[in-house]
């Protein structure tokens, strides 16, 4: 089943062993499109039953993560099967007291109970909508473009991402100035025009060194 976010965890054995794998810096997850049937934080339970949860690593925990505008809609068991479509948690197993500078904002998702998983208060979802119509095209078929009646569209947030110039780099907004949540916008998929040149960049440079080695 896997999750959508692998992150941090210590060994119970060894506590602080992997506490230096953490990001130092800021890092985003933002304006995907997702078709799940997985969590979006699936950390080990270590105080689970040891004959059916048998494991040696604490929860899952981060830092500096920033997730927003993703739209998600949950599969349906009702073509799927419910062994395949399990309603399982969304965020389990997140050890939010070990994790700083964590938020998860402004994205959107079609199953009820979308923001019980957000704890402490004040830490997740405060703009996030449980959708009330469908939220793409058909998804299933793999067809993400936003609904014509979509919720997600043009009420994704424009976070400003840092950069390791110091400056920030704004998402481009759709022809209307305003951004979906998903990974489809009116140009097409999602752009950071200053982090794209950034890109370009690198790229150019690895092209160039590698025609003259």
């Amino acid at each position: 089943m896997g999750r959508v976010l692998k992150l941090s965890y210590d060994l119970l054995n060894d506590p602080g062993s992997y506490s230096d794998t953490v990001p130092s810096r800021p890092w985003y997850v933002f304006n995907n499109s997702w078709y799940l049937r997985c969590p979006l934080i699936g950390g080990n339970d270590p105080h689970g039953d040891p004959q059916t949860n048998a494991t040696d690593e604490s929860n899952d925990f981060t830092n500096h993560l920033t997730f927003f505008n993703n739209a998600i809609e949950w599969c349906d068991a009702t073509r799927h099967g419910s062994e395949v479509c399990e309603t399982i948690e969304l965020i389990k197993n997140f050890d939010w007291r070990k994790s700083e500078d964590v938020l998860f904002d402004l994205d959107i998702c079609n199953r009820t109970d979308f923001k019980q998983g957000f704890a402490p208060p004040g830490r997740g979802e405060e703009h996030g909508i449980v959708a009330r119509r469908p939220i793409f095209v058909e998804a299933t078929n793999g067809d993400f473009r936003p609904a014509s009646d979509s919720e997600a569209v043009g009420s994704g947030g424009n976070l400003q991402l840092a950069t390791s110039s110091g400056d920030l780099a704004p998402i481009q907004p759709g022809q209307d100035g305003l951004l979906n949540r998903g990974a489809l916008q009116s140009y097409g998929l999602t752009s950071v025009p200053d982090l794209d040149a950034c890109l370009d960049n690198i790229l150019t440079k690895f092209q160039l060194n590698t025609a003259t080695s």
